[in-house]
């Protein structure tokens, strides 16, 4: 049978290819909506279509007109009380602070219901990390039972029907291209939020990563960001965020969720309870809970009296999980795993890691397949002796640590030289 397309879509697409001058309307857009969402757009023109935004930069209009067509291509959300969300443009290794925040901002009294996403070139999504935890694929009425019960929750999404054309667009015509345009990033997650019922918005911009390399580059993304939620009727503030390491000291599923649950205990890394706190702080804020500047403070006191972790419990009950689950139970699951120590070849201090080699041997390792496999970082900032441990790999099998060892030597996931760099006399 042979493939009938919307031409009109077609016509649209291929006019905006062949004329940069071409400013794309609601109508346009809805047009473009409807051929993804009913699977009679081209792969060619799917490609063009997301082509044309990585080598055309789209108008705020242009941009305000996807996030409003995407949202309504699916389920709307009203929680009928301010909801609040936290969003990342990601990039970072080991960034578990969600599973810090939610229950942070839930135990305040906030309405959160984080919808987040598995991961496709990291090492772990927060879903990923979330489903060692908890079920995460859940459905639309459930969800809003356990946050009208919990106040949070950290699911996938997909399972709610919010903005379907977002994961139509990116599986038919982006992943396979490689490429995440910022217009139909900043269009697909304005889109969640507006379906999700989003009043009050953080955006979490790491600055060093693959997606946002330097700090010019993210406050220019960051205000492009805060102005469009504006206009979608959506209160937001963007945080630039340092990310040239990773957060705390894990890569992958099980080492990240026992991780979180050691912060959330009191026994968590500093780098991953300052930036959550941080966040979070932002949020109260923006709620206007506390004044200006004093948001992270309260936040910390949430996390430092129990509170949050007390909360995180509920939301891991509700969604079908073990609430007694503890960092040393899931300590446990990594017993006769496959490992790879990686030893300091010289004295001296790991002043260097690339996180873009950290991903690649998490990924290599397993993860986020395996939820088991990753890295656990031993000495991340402090000086080492010849011989110390400074990380070590989970695997799913001996033959895919030889090829991490590979890696390792190829990519020099960490710099290990001497203080002392030079002596002249």
């Amino acid at each position: 049978m042979k493939q009938s397309y919307n031409t009109s879509a077609h016509r649209l697409i291929i006019d905006k290819v062949k004329d940069k001058t071409k400013i794309f309307n609601k109508e346009d857009i809805d047009q473009i909506t409807q051929g993804f969402m009913e699977s009679n757009i081209s792969s060619h023109h799917g490609s063009a279509f997301v082509l044309s935004q990585h080598f055309t930069q789209y108008s705020l209009d242009e941009i305000e007109a996807m996030a409003r067509s995407f949202a309504d291509s699916g389920r709307i959300f009203d929680f009928t009380v301010p909801t609040f969300a936290k969003h990342s443009l990601g990039g970072v290794p080991g960034n578990k602070i969600t599973l810090l925040i939610v229950p942070i901002l839930a135990a305040a009294g906030l309405l959160i219901p984080k919808t987040s996403t598995h991961a496709i070139t990291s090492a772990s999504g927060t879903a990923d990390t979330m489903g060692v935890l908890a079920p995460v694929e859940i459905k639309a009425d459930e969800v809003i039972e356990i946050v009208n019960k919990t106040k949070g929750c950290i699911v996938t999404g997909s399972e709610m029907g919010i903005a379907p054309v977002v994961d139509k667009i990116i599986q038919s015509a982006a992943f396979p291209l490689g490429i995440d345009p910022v217009s139909l990033m900043f269009a697909g997650i304005l889109a969640k939020k507006i379906a999700m019922g989003i009043d009050f918005l953080v955006l979490d911009v790491p600055i060093g990563t693959e997606k946002v390399t330097t700090e010019e580059e993210g406050r220019v993304l960051a205000r492009q960001f805060v102005d469009l939620a504006d206009r979608l009727g959506i209160k937001a503030e963007a945080a630039l965020t340092y990310a040239a390491v990773p957060v705390g000291h894990t890569i992958g599923p099980l080492l990240e969720a026992r991780e979180a649950l050691d912060a959330l205990e009191g026994k968590g890394p500093t780098s991953l309870v300052e930036k959550s706190c941080e966040l979070a702080g932002i949020v109260f804020e923006l709620a206007g809970m506390t004044p200006r500047g004093f948001g992270k403070q309260y936040a910390a006191e949430l996390l430092s009296s129990g509170k949050a972790l007390t909360k995180m419990r509920e939301i891991i009950e509700a969604q079908g999980g073990d609430p007694s689950v503890t960092p040393e139970s899931l300590t446990q699951k990594l017993e006769n795993r496959p490992v790879l120590e990686y030893k300091a070849p010289s004295d001296g201090w790991p002043h260097t890691w690339s996180t873009y080699a950290l991903k690649e041997i998490a990924r290599t390792a397993g993860a986020p397949r395996d939820p088991c496999a990753g890295i656990e970082i031993l000495a991340k900032k402090e000086s080492v002796r010849k011989g110390e441990v400074v990380f070590r790999v989970y695997s799913s099998s001996e033959s895919a640590l030889d090829e991490v060892r590979g890696l390792i030597a190829k990519l020099r996931p960490v710099i290990i030289e001497s203080v002392l760099l030079e002596r002249i006399a």
